[in-house]
């Protein structure tokens, strides 16, 4: 008797997220007499069941006769954006008939339809590079930082990051009171009141012995607290917060050229490809963790205003009026870096087509005498390269030299 051949309709299905459920077909080959049945259910691959679609399970029968049945999966809509994922469906444990290898396993695709980062600003993405020039840059990076934060891999890296990195300013401060207190208690002998504020003095002892002990103890706690933070920054680099945002950001923009239709394959130029996984992903993913930096730096900064309230009440206002001016001086200077760091861009995509272009057409070029010439135009276009990064340097450098500026100028200002 022949056996019945059970399987999917189509090797991968396709759903928009926009829409509710997904239909998978599955259909009978054969006579089609008899009943026969096969269970079926979904597995998890780049999309996650719970995230982007609902799990199912079930089994489907084939009356006698019959040659089409099938099956829904519940599609989940929501505002985050991610490429094309996908999930498979599997046909398992057949009753009266057979899967074949090839048939017994689909793929169903969801194609996304959020904008990147978010679709805040929807209505100005979809004007394209014009719209994106009408965004406030400060507001889209900010929905950039939360598409890595609710990423499942990068965002409990970031709490964890945010929360040790704070050992590292409660050693500083520690290191501040420490200092203060050698100088003020434990160096100070013409003041007899300083004998109460040595640590763990011993019964019978001399005072200088009591200040020896007190030395070593804040000489031990200078030593112990290094293995901690030495544990952390090791741990800190195996997470590797930078790597999973670059690598996310560089398989988003792989499955989203994979996905792409031919037509807009062709307006996709390679060297843009490689561009936009090589430089661009790493170039935000830099700047996700240099959020977490500034967080840090913000610690460090609370911590010292704690000092110096304590210490030098007098002198805290330069605490308040030194960021204040930091903050207003890199609002105004966004603009700035951000216009200089585009000369590049364009730029480097020529001379990256120049290189492929020459390396696949090489025999032409030589069978026709064209090396030099060749070699005259990559000389040519390697040095607009060079010269379109010096704005961006500059820029930088007078960024990074404001601060520097500050201290000496409020301290000079205080000695005069």
């Amino acid at each position: 008797m022949q056996e019945h051949i059970v399987q999917f309709s189509a090797p991968q299905y396709f759903a928009e997220e926009s829409a509710e459920e997904l239909t998978v077909d599955v259909i009978r080959l054969g006579t089609l007499a008899g009943v026969c049945s096969v269970a079926y259910r979904t597995d998890d691959a780049s999309a996650k069941a719970g995230v982007k679609y609902k799990a199912a399970a079930g089994r489907v029968t084939f009356q006698d006769g019959e040659y089409w049945k099938s099956f829904k999966v519940g599609i989940t809509q929501d505002e985050t954006w991610s490429p094309t994922l996908e999930f498979k469906v599997v046909l398992f444990s057949p009753e009266g008939c057979v899967i074949p290898q090839d048939g017994g396993v689909s793929r169903a695709k969801i194609i996304d339809d959020d904008f990147f980062p978010s679709n805040k600003y929807r209505k100005s993405l979809e004007k394209g590079g014009a719209g994106v020039e009408d965004i406030n840059q400060w507001a889209l990076f900010q929905e950039y930082v939360k598409l890595n934060f609710g990423h499942e891999l990068i965002g409990w890296r970031t709490v964890v990051t945010i929360l040790l990195d704070q050992m590292n300013n409660v050693y500083l401060f520690f290191l501040l009171k420490a200092r203060t207190y050698m100088v003020n208690v434990v160096f100070n002998q013409e003041d007899p009141g300083t004998l109460q504020q040595l640590i763990l003095p011993a019964p019978g002892s001399t005072d200088l012995d009591d200040r020896v002990l007190a030395a070593t103890w804040v000489g031990v706690m200078y030593v112990l607290p290094m293995l901690a933070l030495h544990l952390w920054d090791y741990f800190q680099v195996k997470m590797d917060v930078e790597g999973h945002s670059r690598v996310f950001l560089q398989t988003c923009i792989f499955r989203k050229y994979l996905n792409y239709t031919e037509a807009s394959r062709q307006k996709v130029r390679v060297s843009h490809m490689q561009v936009a996984i090589m430089n661009n992903t790493a170039d935000l993913a830099k700047a996700y963790v240099s959020v977490l930096e500034m967080v840090k730096m913000l610690g460090k900064l609370l911590l010292l205003m704690v000092f110096m309230l304590t210490q030098d009440p007098c002198g805290a206002w330069v605490l308040f009026v030194i960021p204040l001016l930091m903050l207003i001086f890199g609002c105004l200077r966004s603009k700035a870096l951000s216009q200089a760091s585009e000369f590049a861009g364009p730029l480097k995509k020529v001379l990256i087509d120049l290189t492929t272009e020459t390396c696949a057409k090489y025999r032409l070029i030589a069978d026709y005498s064209q090396r030099s010439q060749m070699n005259d135009i990559f000389e040519r276009r390697a040095t607009e390269l060079r010269k379109s990064t010096i704005p961006e340097l500059q820029v930088e450098l007078n960024n990074n030299y404001f601060p520097r500026w500050l201290g000496p100028l409020f301290i000079g200002g205080d000695i005069a």
